[in-house]
């Protein structure tokens, strides 16, 4: 008898082990495919317990820059340079059970824009953004620190854009600052507000002996209208200028559309105590991104701003009016590592200079750029 009985437990505790072995191996596979669900979506989770979730993002990317008029104040007369243009990484800290979260972007950034010279370019490794997102009730979100801002339409980290270098429109958007906003989030639209006290890089924006850009402030509404991705924003900057602006986008199964139009208009003062004889400059730039299959995709950027005598992109009373278009053929070896190549050619009566000083109607760039995104 007993050792029936013996018989009979050793099966049920044979029994037992393999049905907990057969749920542990159920979890970890359910672990593995939700690791695997995390890094399509470009997210790295390196913590997900009980209490806390921390995720690495982030991207690298290098690459090789040539212009044939940079300027007589280039770098030992230099048309070209090879340069780390990326490296950000992007931690993410979240809580649960607490309504708040974590963003901390280290790294730097030296992309040239279509009208800058890149022998110039070299990243500053620094904190790029870090902010505390609270959530104190439903539906609204309060977001404190290091900020990247709403306006415009392309990343300042151009591993995440279609393009090599930054469009002429967008060398003049917003850059990072220290501030506050506030989000109210409804039926997939957000209207946000933004209040911005320092700035990463104000030289951009700031005119000596009149007046800083270290007060600003933006508002905006975004979200899905019409099925197309769409923000309308609105931003000041202290006493020197506004931008007023849209960016829409759609994605179809083989093609990507976007469409990005900003209005500047100076301030009156900042205007007369610069001599400047235009109020205002307009623009659009249009993305088109045909796929040529999964691997292959040509991303083409058409910009044409309108700038009269206001100087707000290039610095001539000549630029009336500017055209730029960028081409950037890309391989996708992965889909976190792609290889891509690009011709642009921006005209603008008398913007440019060649390496003697001279004064030139146009500036060609070819670029070339490795990249791997996670």
């Amino acid at each position: 008898m007993r050792g029936t009985l013996s018989v009979v437990t050793a099966v049920l505790l044979f029994s037992s082990l393999s049905a907990v072995a057969d749920e542990e191996i159920l979890r970890q596979e359910q672990k593995i495919e939700d690791f695997e669900s995390q890094l399509k979506e470009g997210q790295c989770v390196l913590t997900d317990n009980k209490n806390t979730k921390i995720a690495l993002s982030g991207g690298i990317s290098a690459g090789y820059f040539y212009t044939n008029n940079p300027g007589k104040e280039a770098t030992k007369n230099r048309k070209s340079k090879f340069v780390l243009t990326n490296a950000l990484i992007n931690l993410s800290i979240s809580p649960k059970n607490y309504p708040f979260s974590v963003d901390l972007g280290l790294g730097g950034t030296a992309t040239p824009s279509l009208v800058d010279n890149p022998v110039d370019s070299a990243p500053q490794f620094d904190i790029e953004y870090a902010d505390l997102s609270l959530t104190p009730i439903q539906n609204l979100t309060l977001e404190i620190g290091l900020l990247q801002p709403n306006a415009g339409y392309e990343d300042t980290y151009t591993f995440n854009n279609k393009n090599i270098t930054v469009g002429v429109m967008a060398s003049q958007q917003p850059y990072n600052a220290y501030g506050a906003r506030v989000t109210y989030s409804l039926n997939d639209i957000d209207i946000y507000a933004s209040y911005y006290k320092d700035r990463l890089d104000s030289t951009e924006y700031e005119v000596e002996g009149y007046g800083n850009a270290d007060h600003s402030y933006e508002v905006g509404v975004g979200g899905d209208v019409f099925g197309l991705d769409s923000t309308l924003y609105y931003y000041n900057i202290n006493r020197i200028r506004s931008l007023v602006g849209i960016a829409l986008k759609k994605e179809f199964e083989n093609l990507y559309l976007a469409v990005d139009a900003d209005y500047w208009r100076w301030n009156d003062n900042a205007k007369k105590f610069q001599n400047i004889k235009d109020n205002s400059a307009y623009g659009i730039s249009v993305y088109v991104s045909p796929k040529v299959n999964e691997k292959v995709e040509i991303p083409v950027r058409l910009e044409y701003i309108n700038q009269g005598k206001s100087k707000i992109y290039i610095d001539s009373e000549d630029a009336d009016n500017i055209y730029a278009i960028t081409v950037t053929p890309t391989y996708h070896l992965t889909d976190d590592i792609y290889v891509r190549a690009e011709g642009g050619y921006v005209y603008a009566q008398n913007g440019f200079e060649d390496n003697n000083g001279q004064k030139r109607d146009s500036k060609c760039y070819v670029s070339f750029e490795v990249g791997y995104a996670f």
